[in-house]
């Protein structure tokens, strides 16, 4: 079995080839800590014990995804606290969809609509690249929490994905992060000018 505290060769186990990485997939998949841990955090959103498995296989493949796309990627934390992380967003996203037809959050005070939300500009398929640049600019945390944003999360979900202890903290980074996001496009005219609207 896999040695899954050790971060690095996990890793580089995902990356090595498809025979180390069905060896990864496995490991995670029956590891008792890490059942566990998914198991509270659905636990914690209502979701019934009975999808334990349907769950864990989507954090597992979305966890291998990022890894092959990202070769940058490290992880500062413990493997069974980062895959706990994926289960959180993967749990809000399926509530996401379930409330695709209700209707929207009232925007409060800085919640209001811009001409430059990463929203709007992800409507435009063209402007997804060039946003994902600018993006990844302003760093992971960042990144983020305006992609929540940019689909419609309210501030309380986005507090619970990225454990933050209030809607109010998620709000404040929110901001800052967006007045980040238009320093630098403000900085980039050209950027913005790409950018259509």
């Amino acid at each position: 079995m896999i040695d899954l505290d050790d971060i690095v060769s996990v890793l580089n186990d995902i990356r090595a080839g498809k025979s180390q990485r069905d060896a990864v997939i496995k490991s995670v998949y029956y590891d008792d800590r890490i059942r566990s841990s998914i198991l509270s955090t659905m636990k914690r959103y209502g979701i019934e014990t009975s999808r334990l498995d349907d769950i864990l296989s989507q954090v597992i493949m979305q966890f291998i995804k990022t890894v092959m796309k990202k070769p940058e990627l490290n992880i500062n934390q413990s493997l069974n606290h980062y895959l706990s992380g994926i289960a959180r967003f993967t749990i809000l996203q399926g509530f996401k969809s379930e409330k695709k037809n209700q209707t929207v959050e009232i925007r409060q005070g800085y919640d209001q609509p811009d001409r430059y939300t990463p929203e709007r500009l992800l409507v435009n398929k063209n402007n997804i690249d060039l946003l994902g640049k600018v993006l990844n600019h302003l760093g992971g945390i960042c990144r983020e929490v305006l992609l929540l944003w940019a689909h419609g999360y309210s501030m309380k979900e986005i507090a619970i994905s990225m454990n933050y202890k209030s809607d109010m903290m998620a709000r404040k980074k929110k901001y800052k992060c967006y007045k980040s996001m238009m320093d630098y496009l403000y900085r980039n005219p050209d950027i913005l000018n790409s950018l259509k609207y």
